[in-house]
Protein backbone atom coordinates (compact mmCIF):
# COMPACT_ATOMS: atom_id res chain seq x y z
CA UNK A 1 0.00 0.00 0.00
CA UNK A 2 2.94 2.34 0.66
CA UNK A 3 5.02 1.42 -2.35
CA UNK A 4 8.69 2.22 -1.94
CA UNK A 5 8.29 4.93 0.69
CA UNK A 6 10.85 3.06 2.81
CA UNK A 7 13.56 4.11 0.34
CA UNK A 8 13.32 7.74 1.44
CA UNK A 9 12.37 7.54 5.13
CA UNK A 10 14.18 6.41 8.26
CA UNK A 11 12.66 3.22 9.66
CA UNK A 12 11.19 4.98 12.71
CA UNK A 13 9.48 7.62 10.57
CA UNK A 14 8.19 5.00 8.14
CA UNK A 15 6.68 3.02 11.00
CA UNK A 16 5.09 6.13 12.56
CA UNK A 17 3.36 6.87 9.25
CA UNK A 18 2.35 3.39 8.19
CA UNK A 19 2.11 1.47 11.44
CA UNK A 20 4.25 -1.20 9.80
CA UNK A 21 7.89 -2.24 9.97
CA UNK A 22 9.95 -1.84 6.82
CA UNK A 23 9.89 -5.03 4.76
CA UNK A 24 11.64 -4.40 1.43
CA UNK A 25 11.23 -6.96 -1.35
CA UNK A 26 13.84 -9.69 -1.18
CA UNK A 27 15.85 -10.68 -4.22
CA UNK A 28 14.26 -13.91 -5.43
CA UNK A 29 16.35 -17.01 -6.02
CA UNK A 30 16.81 -18.56 -9.44
CA UNK A 31 13.79 -19.60 -11.50
CA UNK A 32 12.08 -22.38 -9.52
CA UNK A 33 12.39 -25.81 -11.05
CA UNK A 34 9.44 -28.10 -11.59
CA UNK A 35 8.77 -30.19 -8.50
CA UNK A 36 7.52 -33.60 -9.58
CA UNK A 37 5.91 -34.08 -6.19
CA UNK A 38 3.52 -31.19 -6.85
CA UNK A 39 0.64 -30.85 -9.24
CA UNK A 40 0.90 -28.75 -12.40
CA UNK A 41 -1.32 -26.12 -10.78
CA UNK A 42 0.92 -25.91 -7.71
CA UNK A 43 4.04 -25.61 -9.86
CA UNK A 44 2.37 -22.89 -11.95
CA UNK A 45 1.44 -20.95 -8.78
CA UNK A 46 5.03 -21.13 -7.54
CA UNK A 47 6.26 -19.67 -10.84
CA UNK A 48 3.63 -16.92 -10.73
CA UNK A 49 4.69 -15.93 -7.21
CA UNK A 50 8.36 -16.00 -8.23
CA UNK A 51 7.64 -13.83 -11.27
CA UNK A 52 5.77 -11.31 -9.11
CA UNK A 53 8.59 -11.19 -6.56
CA UNK A 54 11.15 -10.69 -9.32
CA UNK A 55 9.11 -7.84 -10.85
CA UNK A 56 8.86 -6.11 -7.46
CA UNK A 57 12.59 -6.48 -6.92
CA UNK A 58 13.41 -5.01 -10.34
CA UNK A 59 10.94 -2.17 -9.90
CA UNK A 60 12.31 -1.29 -6.46
CA UNK A 61 15.85 -1.21 -7.80
CA UNK A 62 14.79 0.98 -10.72
CA UNK A 63 13.12 3.46 -8.36
CA UNK A 64 16.15 3.40 -6.10
CA UNK A 65 18.55 4.08 -8.98
CA UNK A 66 16.38 6.98 -10.17
CA UNK A 67 16.48 8.50 -6.68
CA UNK A 68 20.25 8.14 -6.55
CA UNK A 69 20.58 9.74 -10.00
CA UNK A 70 18.45 12.71 -8.95
CA UNK A 71 20.42 13.07 -5.73
CA UNK A 72 23.73 12.93 -7.60
CA UNK A 73 22.64 15.62 -10.05
CA UNK A 74 21.28 17.91 -7.33
CA UNK A 75 24.34 17.41 -5.16
CA UNK A 76 26.87 18.14 -7.89
CA UNK A 77 24.89 20.95 -9.56
CA UNK A 78 23.67 22.86 -6.51
CA UNK A 79 26.46 22.23 -4.03
CA UNK A 80 29.34 21.86 -6.47
CA UNK A 81 30.51 18.73 -4.67
CA UNK A 82 31.26 15.25 -5.91
CA UNK A 83 28.73 12.55 -5.14
CA UNK A 84 30.79 9.52 -4.16
CA UNK A 85 29.70 5.94 -3.70
CA UNK A 86 29.04 4.92 -0.12
CA UNK A 87 31.19 1.92 0.74
CA UNK A 88 29.52 -0.71 2.87
CA UNK A 89 26.02 0.71 2.49
CA UNK A 90 23.24 -1.49 1.16
CA UNK A 91 22.03 -0.30 -2.28
CA UNK A 92 18.53 0.37 -0.97
CA UNK A 93 19.99 2.61 1.74
CA UNK A 94 22.28 4.78 -0.39
CA UNK A 95 19.79 7.54 -1.09
CA UNK A 96 18.56 7.62 2.52
CA UNK A 97 22.06 7.73 4.00
CA UNK A 98 23.03 10.49 1.59
CA UNK A 99 19.87 12.46 2.31
CA UNK A 100 20.30 12.17 6.07
CA UNK A 101 23.93 13.28 5.89
CA UNK A 102 22.90 16.27 3.80
CA UNK A 103 20.08 17.07 6.21
CA UNK A 104 22.51 16.94 9.12
CA UNK A 105 24.62 19.63 7.48
CA UNK A 106 22.07 21.88 5.77
CA UNK A 107 18.68 21.04 7.28
CA UNK A 108 19.10 21.81 10.94
CA UNK A 109 15.99 23.48 12.35
CA UNK A 110 15.82 26.79 14.11
CA UNK A 111 13.23 27.99 16.65
CA UNK A 112 11.17 29.62 13.90
CA UNK A 113 10.76 26.25 12.14
CA UNK A 114 9.44 24.67 15.32
CA UNK A 115 7.05 27.56 16.00
CA UNK A 116 5.74 27.53 12.42
CA UNK A 117 5.18 23.77 12.58
CA UNK A 118 3.25 24.06 15.85
CA UNK A 119 1.09 26.77 14.29
CA UNK A 120 0.34 24.58 11.26
CA UNK A 121 -0.60 21.78 13.64
CA UNK A 122 -3.43 23.84 15.15
CA UNK A 123 -4.37 25.84 12.05
CA UNK A 124 -7.92 27.18 12.00
CA UNK A 125 -10.53 24.78 10.66
CA UNK A 126 -13.80 25.78 9.04
CA UNK A 127 -16.05 22.68 8.75
CA UNK A 128 -17.92 24.33 5.88
CA UNK A 129 -14.84 24.40 3.67
CA UNK A 130 -12.64 21.54 4.92
CA UNK A 131 -13.57 18.03 6.02
CA UNK A 132 -12.40 16.56 9.30
CA UNK A 133 -9.95 14.25 7.53
CA UNK A 134 -7.94 17.35 6.64
CA UNK A 135 -7.62 18.18 10.34
CA UNK A 136 -6.21 14.73 11.02
CA UNK A 137 -3.76 15.17 8.14
CA UNK A 138 -2.57 18.58 9.32
CA UNK A 139 -1.86 17.24 12.81
CA UNK A 140 -0.15 14.07 11.61
CA UNK A 141 1.86 15.93 8.97
CA UNK A 142 3.07 18.32 11.68
CA UNK A 143 3.92 15.34 13.88
CA UNK A 144 6.05 13.79 11.15
CA UNK A 145 7.84 17.09 10.50
CA UNK A 146 8.39 17.56 14.22
CA UNK A 147 10.29 14.27 14.19
CA UNK A 148 12.56 15.58 11.45
CA UNK A 149 13.07 18.73 13.51
CA UNK A 150 14.23 16.65 16.45
CA UNK A 151 11.11 17.62 18.41
CA UNK A 152 9.01 14.43 18.36
CA UNK A 153 5.41 14.77 19.50
CA UNK A 154 3.83 12.50 22.06
CA UNK A 155 0.37 11.03 21.69
CA UNK A 156 -1.23 13.41 24.18
CA UNK A 157 0.12 16.40 22.26
CA UNK A 158 -1.74 15.28 19.14
CA UNK A 159 -4.89 14.93 21.23
CA UNK A 160 -4.51 18.41 22.73
CA UNK A 161 -3.92 19.88 19.28
CA UNK A 162 -7.05 18.18 17.95
CA UNK A 163 -9.12 19.36 20.89
CA UNK A 164 -7.92 22.91 20.35
CA UNK A 165 -8.75 22.86 16.63
CA UNK A 166 -12.25 21.51 17.30
CA UNK A 167 -12.89 23.97 20.11
CA UNK A 168 -11.80 26.93 17.98
CA UNK A 169 -14.06 25.79 15.13
CA UNK A 170 -16.91 26.87 17.40
CA UNK A 171 -19.45 24.21 16.50
CA UNK A 172 -18.81 21.14 18.61
CA UNK A 173 -18.83 21.96 22.33
CA UNK A 174 -21.43 19.24 22.98
CA UNK A 175 -19.21 16.65 21.30
CA UNK A 176 -16.19 17.84 23.26
CA UNK A 177 -18.17 17.47 26.49
CA UNK A 178 -18.94 13.86 25.53
CA UNK A 179 -15.29 13.31 24.69
CA UNK A 180 -14.19 14.57 28.09
CA UNK A 181 -16.49 12.11 29.81
CA UNK A 182 -14.02 9.42 28.74
CA UNK A 183 -11.18 8.48 31.05
CA UNK A 184 -7.74 9.92 30.47
CA UNK A 185 -6.56 6.47 29.37
CA UNK A 186 -9.28 6.37 26.71
CA UNK A 187 -8.43 9.81 25.33
CA UNK A 188 -5.72 8.64 22.95
CA UNK A 189 -5.01 9.99 19.48
CA UNK A 190 -6.32 6.81 17.86
CA UNK A 191 -9.57 7.05 19.84
CA UNK A 192 -9.79 10.78 19.18
CA UNK A 193 -9.71 10.20 15.42
CA UNK A 194 -12.37 7.50 15.60
CA UNK A 195 -14.65 9.39 17.98
CA UNK A 196 -14.66 12.73 16.20
CA UNK A 197 -14.65 11.24 12.70
CA UNK A 198 -17.91 9.47 13.57
CA UNK A 199 -19.43 12.40 15.45
CA UNK A 200 -18.59 14.97 12.79
CA UNK A 201 -19.70 12.67 9.96
CA UNK A 202 -23.09 12.45 11.71
CA UNK A 203 -23.10 16.25 12.01
CA UNK A 204 -22.60 16.60 8.27
CA UNK A 205 -25.30 14.03 7.53
CA UNK A 206 -27.72 15.94 9.75
CA UNK A 207 -27.15 19.04 7.65
CA UNK A 208 -26.05 21.18 10.59
CA UNK A 209 -25.11 24.58 9.27
CA UNK A 210 -25.38 26.85 12.31
CA UNK A 211 -23.62 26.99 15.63
CA UNK A 212 -26.80 26.48 17.64
CA UNK A 213 -27.50 23.22 15.83
CA UNK A 214 -24.08 21.87 16.75
CA UNK A 215 -23.95 23.05 20.34
CA UNK A 216 -22.16 26.33 19.74
CA UNK A 217 -22.96 29.03 22.25
CA UNK A 218 -23.67 26.51 24.97
CA UNK A 219 -21.57 25.87 28.01
CA UNK A 220 -18.27 25.38 26.24
CA UNK A 221 -16.43 25.76 29.52
CA UNK A 222 -17.97 22.46 30.64
CA UNK A 223 -15.77 20.66 28.11
CA UNK A 224 -12.79 20.45 30.44
CA UNK A 225 -11.35 23.93 30.42
CA UNK A 226 -8.24 22.64 32.15
CA UNK A 227 -7.22 20.62 29.12
CA UNK A 228 -7.94 23.59 26.86
CA UNK A 229 -5.56 25.68 28.93
CA UNK A 230 -2.86 23.04 28.59
CA UNK A 231 -3.40 22.88 24.83
CA UNK A 232 -3.23 26.63 24.47
CA UNK A 233 -0.06 26.84 26.55
CA UNK A 234 1.53 24.09 24.42
CA UNK A 235 0.71 25.50 21.01
CA UNK A 236 -0.18 29.18 21.23
CA UNK A 237 2.30 30.85 23.53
Amino acid sequence: AYGYLFLVLPSSTYTSITGEAIAPPLQPAEVPQVNNNLSDLENDNIKILWSKARSQWIEMNNVNQELIAVAKTAFETSLKRTFTNLVGVAPTQIFLVWFNSLFDVYGQPNPDDITANNQRMVAEWNPATRDFASVIRQIEDATIFAGFLGQPKQDFENVYAGELVIRNAGFFSDKLQNWYKKTQAERTWANFKTFFSEEIAAWYRAGCTTGSQAGYGGNAEAADEGSYAEAEQQYIE
